[in-house]
């Protein structure tokens, strides 16, 4: 997938970025090359986020990026900054990636709902402790 970011030059150095089309999505970085991959790191992070909600997809329209960039425009003129910006493309892998973490939590928790539907008990754990310790010693 690819997104339209825009970069703001900040007054000691480095750049923040926002992505238009997901709300929310914003970043910084130290150079312009961070900044881009914090922004790329943030937007599949809120596409994961998106995913595990059931929300759809963010959908990139001018009209979203034109009022964004005329948001930039206007506070950077308040606050007495060169009206200087910059918009750059992004690409992402298409289907963000769902963390280990988030797999085996998921994992987990229909596990449980099938043993309690299934009245099933997993064993204690000191007896799963022992039957590990055991397997380990056979190897």
């Amino acid at each position: 997938m690819k997104f339209t970011v825009i970069l703001e030059p900040e007054t000691d150095g480095g750049y923040s970025v926002i992505c238009p089309a997901i709300s929310g999505c914003v970043s910084q970085g130290d150079s312009l090359g961070e900044a881009l991959a914090n922004i790329r790191e943030a937007i599949l992070l809120c596409l994961n986020v998106r995913r595990e909600e059931g929300l759809a997809g963010p959908e990139e329209m001018p009209e979203i990026v034109a009022e964004e960039i005329r948001a930039c425009l206007k506070d950077r003129a308040e606050e007495g900054l060169p009206l200087t910006i910059e918009t750059r493309e992004v690409e992402v892998q298409a289907e963000a990636k769902e963390s280990a973490m988030g797999v085996l939590h998921r994992i987990r928790e229909n596990r449980e709902a099938i043993l309690q539907e299934s009245g099933m008990r997993l064993p204690a754990a000191e007896t799963t402790r022992q039957m590990r310790k055991e397997r380990m010693r056979r190897f």
